[in-house]
């Protein structure tokens, strides 16, 4: 059988996914355009106004995941991953690459809160992962 280079293989196992446990944490991701309106309006607004904008719908970090796959037709498995091990691989990758150390770190500690800023968004983040896929 031949495949198209990055294109999934549809008869494939679910994927193992690792999430920062419990994966319950909360966000509403917004999505670039949004974003971008965000900053326009921010760029009229007097000096020191703090704009937050959030995307339209509030999720778990497991939803997005499942987003994702399920746009790509494929099912993720999620596999919980204590923080704890995250941060001390985090400490652990510093002395050999800090930048990934810092960043697996960052990436930890924003998983394992809730960030849902006020909906200013109007584009919904399934709709964005399913463009590509249809493309």
């Amino acid at each position: 059988m031949h495949q198209v280079v990055g294109a999934p293989p549809f008869d494939a196992e679910p994927v193992e996914v690792g999430v920062a446990r419990p994966g319950e944490r909360l966000t509403n991701p917004i999505h670039p355009a949004d974003a971008a309106a965000a900053c326009a309006e921010a760029l009229g607004a007097p000096s020191g106004t703090s704009i937050e904008a959030g995307g339209p719908e509030t999720l778990s970090r497991e939803d997005i995941v499942r987003l994702a796959f399920r746009a790509v037709g494929r099912e993720a498995r999620i596999v919980h991953v204590p923080p704890a091990l995250l941060f001390a691989a985090a400490w652990a990758l510093r002395p050999v690459n800090p930048h990934v150390g810092e960043f697996v770190q960052f990436g930890t500690a924003a998983f394992t809160h809730d960030f849902v800023a006020p909906s200013r968004g109007r584009h919904r983040i399934g709709e964005h992962f399913r463009a590509p896929a249809r493309a």
